[in-house]
């Protein structure tokens, strides 16, 4: 968790948005760890639980991050598909697992940072300045 968390930390540094390097460190920690068990590196029953409980991090950290209405569903719905993951473990539902983190790292981390980004440029800033100059 630390390394990965540390190397999206850095890269936050010198990249245009920011990405939660926690939830990079727990998100990428379960992802090794499944592939280590589907390539047969890691014995399931020894690293079972550890994967449970991070996807269960995961599941909560995408919770937080989107609006408050929609936490509890979020969650029981990803606690749920993480617990068919996990029981229904393949390369396919490991695929599966690597597009809807994309996805949603995506909606989370990229796409809101420049939307921001582009609401706050000089150019936007200017014109809101200027219609306001003329409000009332």
């Amino acid at each position: 968790m630390l390394v990965a968390g540390g190397v999206v930390f850095l890269l936050g540094k010198v990249s245009p948005f920011q990405i939660c390097p926690f939830c990079a460190g727990v998100s990428g920690s379960w992802i090794v760890m499944t592939f280590g068990i589907l390539a047969g590196y890691f014995p399931f029953l020894e690293y079972e639980l550890a994967v449970a409980i991070l996807m269960g991090g995961t599941v909560v950290g995408i919770a937080y991050q989107g609006e408050l209405r929609f936490r509890f569903p979020v969650m029981i719905i990803g606690f749920g598909i993480a617990y068919w993951f996990l029981n229904h473990l393949s390369w396919l539902t490991f695929g599966i697992e690597i597009i809807i983190l994309a996805v949603v790292g995506y909606a989370y981390f990229l796409r809101p940072a420049g939307t921001v980004a582009r609401a706050n440029s000089p150019a936007n800033v200017k014109k809101l300045e200027e219609k306001l100059k003329n409000c009332c």
